[in-house]
């Protein structure tokens, strides 16, 4: 690799040329495309937008749906805990093994719940 390499040595012509009037060409065809152009880029785009204002309710509530189905199928299909496993001799057992203070405090809660107690 050469290490005395210099930029100013490169030159700065340009690879390509255009006609004179290249630029004032393109303008007036561009305007002219976009003049005849309009009406049919309004008709899509009204079109375009009433589609997505339907669409996002749409797909808002086959979402919702589909999340109810999910939670539906998840209480129906979900093992429910047997009331009958757990006998009056199992809690009677559970509330002998707690501490005294633990016993007390939950009588006095059960005493004062108010859906219990009224």
């Amino acid at each position: 690799m050469d290490k005395n390499f210099d930029f100013n040595q490169v030159g700065k012509r340009m690879p390509y040329s255009t006609p004179d009037d290249f630029f004032a060409k393109m303008q007036s065809n561009i305007l002219d495309a976009v003049q005849d152009s309009t009406p049919k880029n309004m008709d899509y785009k009204a079109n375009k937008r009433h589609v997505r204002k339907m669409l996002w309710p749409v797909s808002l509530s086959a979402a919702a749906a589909v999340a109810a189905m999910f939670v539906i199928s998840m209480h129906l299909f979900s093992p429910k805990p047997s009331v009958a496993s757990c006998s009056m001799h199992d809690v009677e057992q559970a509330f002998t093994q707690l501490s005294e203070s633990d016993q007390t405090y939950i009588l006095d809660v059960y005493q004062d719940d108010v859906f219990l107690n009224y």
